[in-house]
């Protein structure tokens, strides 16, 4: 995960550890464009689920939702 850096938030959910990366772009009428992504880590630290969001003006391919089970 080094190449995300360290995440905005960590938690936990339902007993797995849960990070949160972040990304939001602002101008001067307020938030244009937002980005999460959330990975929760099973006990032996492998990813168990991801969720990826976005809002806002993204190029075509970008504004998608993903959940791996």
């Amino acid at each position: 995960m080094n190449g995300f850096g360290p995440p905005f938030k960590k938690g936990m959910h339902e007993g797995y550890i849960m990070w949160t990366y972040q990304f939001d772009k602002w101008d001067l009428l307020g938030s244009v464009q937002s980005k999460d992504l959330i990975i929760l880590f099973d006990e032996n630290n492998i990813v168990r689920a991801h969720r990826y969001t976005g809002t806002g003006d993204f190029p075509p391919g970008e504004n998608r939702q993903q959940q791996a089970q």
